[in-house]
């Protein structure tokens, strides 16, 4: 099969439809925000943080598959943007967590928000049964992606 989607060009066809719907969103999730535009990284932190609360630099790290080194710098510019705000982890005071500040979650939410409406107007073209399929499969397809990775011991950023 793999053979076969090279020769016929649907590799590369999705890609070019990914990197598309990739830029799509991006654009769209901050342009009601004036003067925020994070980075797919710094976005992928805000959601992140949005989901646990709280984390520490750490599990912020890991859970992005980055070295702390670099956590810390991603973490610095949204700080320094107001979106995040660092802390002394009170289970352990060596230790700093990191989350969301105010800016940062209304920054969050209406990122969210636009790129529903975008999604929800783009799916607005396809029969229910189908978006279902697609969100299915695209799911899928990340885990598949995650797991082959994982074997091929692809080096952290």
């Amino acid at each position: 099969m793999e053979d076969e989607m090279r020769e016929n060009g649907m590799m590369g066809q999705f890609l070019d439809a990914m990197q598309q719907l990739h830029r799509l969103l991006r654009r769209q999730r901050f342009a009601e925000i004036e003067g925020v535009e994070p980075t797919r990284s710094q976005w992928l932190i805000l959601r992140t943080l949005g989901r646990c609360e709280s984390c520490s630099m750490g599990e912020l790290a890991e859970r992005l598959d980055v070295r702390a080194s670099t956590m810390s710098q991603m973490i610095d510019r949204l700080e320094l943007a107001g979106l995040v705000e660092r802390r002394v982890d009170e289970a352990d005071a060596r230790s700093r967590s990191v989350s969301l500040t105010i800016s940062g979650r209304e920054a969050l939410e209406a990122g969210r928000r636009a790129q529903e409406n975008l999604l929800a107007a783009s799916f607005a073209a396809f029969e229910a049964g189908e978006v279902e399929v697609l969100v299915r499969l695209l799911t899928r397809l990340a885990e598949v992606m995650k797991d082959a990775g994982s074997a091929s011991n692809v080096p952290r950023r």
